[in-house]
């Protein structure tokens, strides 16, 4: 999550950089796993469950209201955020009865089926691939990724997170090819 929420918006935010594309991730998320015998008893059907768990769980839209003394910030509150929350969550009522998420479907947290996987030596890893804008300076580009590495260091440290900005980087090439030059011409 820190690699979504916190590194991945930090190395954007560098002048240059047009893409974070971050391999190996495996993010968190509500995920509700039905008994079709279930939806069946109860004459329903899959839409019905999928319109119940995206209403229980959606992020609603919140703002700020401007008044010529104050701003006054809205925040949303009742989605659901933990397995047990949608779980309670109303699925339908029959029969003056309420029927949950939990009654017909068993609701937990995991991950979806993982695109990519990245390996860091013999271990699983994240690794992030960086792209620049077309024209970017390429040394000045990866000089601000070191930057912005240096900074997030500490809380990198703190979360255990092991760091290993040399894989490719273009601006060693061009480094090394820069140097090739000066010898030969010197």
């Amino acid at each position: 999550e820190i690699a979504r929420w916190t590194i991945r918006p930090a190395l954007l935010a560098v002048p240059g950089v047009s893409k974070v594309v971050i391999f190996g991730a495996r993010p968190k998320q509500l995920q509700v796993q039905f008994d079709p015998g279930r939806l069946i008893a109860l004459h329903t059907g899959l839409n019905q469950l999928t319109t119940a768990a995206a209403a229980a769980s959606a992020v609603r839209g919140a703002g700020v209201i401007d008044t010529p003394n104050q701003q006054l910030f809205l925040m949303s509150h009742g989605q659901a955020t933990t397995p047990a929350a949608l779980a309670g969550s109303l699925f339908l009522r029959r029969d003056h009865r309420s029927v949950t998420l939990g009654e017909v479907a068993r609701v937990v947290e995991g991950s979806p089926p993982p695109i990519g996987s990245a390996r860091v030596g013999t271990k699983p890893g994240l690794v992030l691939v960086v792209g620049s804008q077309y024209g970017a300076n390429t040394l000045a580009v990866t000089r601000g990724l070191d930057h912005a590495l240096a900074a997030l260091a500490p809380l990198m440290k703190r979360d255990g997170i092991i760091v290993q900005p040399n894989g490719l980087r273009p601006a060693s090439f061009i480094d090394a090819a820069l140097h090739d030059v000066r010898n030969s011409l010197g």
